[in-house]
């Protein structure tokens, strides 16, 4: 038996690009290139958007969310992915709600392992904006994994992603617990 103790990392209750479990460190460690969260229009209408994140315990997804921004212009769809890209639970093409504020989608509650996984959103149109933040260079979000899929409105059953060319990170999420 070691003398040292075991230390096991909990998932947050809610996860999102800046959690630990996600690409929060890799984040911080460029946050000199990163810009505030602000809103932003939807860089493509269709372009889904795959943000890593990783479970080292069994969570209970209960909700997604979006944060959406200035204009609620379109649809959105909000899904998580496992790690071969099937997409386990998904808000479903759904309009936009209040504008600046936090929409939640109410999913049936999917178990989900330790693993790796991936938060998606996808808008219906690029005039859709939700708060963002941006990296200074085009290069960092694919250095944290990210990856994109065109023609992706609504997000599909399997994703074909390929390595994201953008600096767009979308204020998106998920919950363990009903927020609302």
């Amino acid at each position: 038996m070691s003398d040292w103790p075991i230390v096991q990392t909990y998932p947050l209750v809610t996860i999102h690009p800046w959690s630990l479990e996600a690409i929060g460190t890799d984040l911080t460690a460029q946050a000199k290139y990163l810009s505030a969260a602000a809103t932003a229009t939807y860089p493509t209408a269709g372009l889904g958007l795959f943000i890593p994140f990783t479970l080292t315990q069994n969570i209970v997804i209960r909700q997604l969310f979006a944060y959406i921004g200035g204009v609620a212009s379109s649809g959105v769809c909000v899904a998580v992915y496992d790690s071969c890209w099937n997409r386990i639970c998904t808000s479903g093409s759904t309009a936009t709600g209040t504008i600046n504020a936090v929409q939640v989608f109410d999913i049936t509650d999917v178990s989900t392992g330790p693993g790796n996984y991936y938060i998606a959103i996808s808008a219906s149109t690029a005039t859709q904006s939700f708060f963002s933040c941006a990296m200074a260079a085009n290069i960092f979000p694919s250095l944290t994994g990210m990856f994109q899929q065109a023609a992706a409105y609504p997000l599909p059953s399997t994703a074909t992603p390929v390595q994201i060319a953008g600096n767009y990170i979308p204020v998106i999420g998920l919950t363990t617990r009903q927020v609302l």
